[in-house]
């Protein structure tokens, strides 16, 4: 599934966005750990 962010980089640091993207590939891989 394709995934983009676009953020201006005043507001957004890379770290910022790392932790996204490593939060969004665990949701993804384990959904029912993040469900009820």
């Amino acid at each position: 599934m394709p995934v983009s962010v676009q953020a201006h980089h005043a507001l957004v640091d890379g770290v910022h966005t790392g932790k996204y993207f490593s939060r969004l590939h665990g949701w993804l891989n384990d959904p029912d750990n993040y469900t009820d």
